[in-house]
């Protein structure tokens, strides 16, 4: 599996429905946003520390970030609001909580390690170079193309930002290493890199 705008939207707005959201641009805008955060991550690299056999070289595949917890990353993006209507929390809750299903579940992890051909990665937390401007323009351009032109449109854009990239800086992950040996093969330690997708 990896990252799909389409399926982040339709999470979104699932979740919008179920806080009692009922507008008829209920799914563009999930879409929307949707597509700015996966643009934002997809393509991104990542650093693992990574323990089994060495020496060698290896491959590491892995599915899923962890570590993420809407709440917090809820409360960030409200919190980065300038003012706050009743919707504001169950808005944010039902875009982080999205968020945290679909990149738990779905983020693809394809990395390359040196000395360890075998064995395991860790995603190193904070490795991962998302960042609060980059993802918050990319959801601003694509609520416009979307058709969305209110006047807060870019507040709103730069909070779900913050509160998505909030999360992902404190996130990690596991790669199982698998590939050949260079040597005669004995436990050991070293690092490696990967892109996530």
């Amino acid at each position: 599996m990896s990252l799909s705008a389409g399926t982040l939207g339709g999470l979104i707005a699932a979740n919008l429905t179920g806080f009692g959201a009922i507008g008829a641009n209920k799914m563009v805008f999930s879409n929307a946003v949707a597509a700015g955060i996966v643009m934002s991550i997809v393509g991104k690299s990542f650093s693992t520390i990574d323990i089994g056999t060495i020496p060698g070289s290896g491959i590491g595949s892995g599915t899923g970030l962890t570590g993420l917890i809407g709440a917090s990353m809820a409360s960030i993006a409200v919190g980065a609001l300038p003012t706050t209507g009743v919707n504001a929390s169950p808005l944010m809750q039902a875009i982080m909580n999205a968020v945290v299903t679909h990149l738990g579940s779905n983020t693809t992890l394809t990395s390359n390690h040196t000395p360890v051909f075998a064995g395991s990665g860790i995603v190193v937390i904070g490795s991962i170079p998302v960042t609060i401007p980059g993802m918050a323009g990319n959801i601003d351009s694509q609520l416009s193309s979307a058709g969305a032109a209110g006047s807060n449109k870019t507040i709103l854009s730069t909070a779900i930002a913050t509160g998505v990239v909030s999360g992902i800086l404190l996130a990690t992950g596991t790669v199982t290493i698998s590939g050949s040996p260079s040597g005669t093969p004995v436990p050991g330690a070293g690092s490696g890199s990967g892109v996530i997708s």
